[in-house]
């Protein structure tokens, strides 16, 4: 196997680590610990800035599809695509969930983004727009 052969096939086993949840039938409210919230200055689907929520739900990472509606004081935000998610506990950092947030970065052309994580403690969202 000639290296660009393996370069190609370690690129596909990378791409191909990640997956899409259940469907929101299936799963239609998760929890996040280790929690963040991110904002993509220009979101990959052209639809202009979107605020994620990025966390652990205690078997994978996950980055949510954009916010679309937030209950603030409850800590809990539904999706585009529909999914109701709560944040549990403290923010914090886990490896699985920052690898899916880098890959969804790349599959998106890796647009400038930020942390509001702290906005979103002190504030509680309020004045971000979802």
């Amino acid at each position: 196997m000639s290296d660009n052969s393996v370069k190609e096939l370690l690129r596909q086993i990378v791409e191909n680590s990640i997956w899409a949840p259940a469907s929101v039938y299936d799963e239609p409210a998760t929890k996040l610990t280790h929690w963040a919230v991110r904002r993509v200055s220009a979101d990959f689907e052209a639809k202009g800035d979107s605020v994620h929520f990025v966390g652990y739900t205690g078997y994978e990472g996950r980055v949510c599809s954009p916010l679309q509606d937030y209950e603030p004081g409850k800590m809990v935000a539904i999706s585009r695509s529909g999914r109701r998610y709560e944040l549990v506990g403290p923010p914090g950092h886990h490896n699985d969930a920052e690898w899916v947030w880098g890959l969804y970065l790349k599959r998106s052309g890796n647009p400038e983004w930020e942390d509001l994580t702290d906005d979103h403690i002190k504030s509680n969202i309020k004045g971000i727009p979802i």
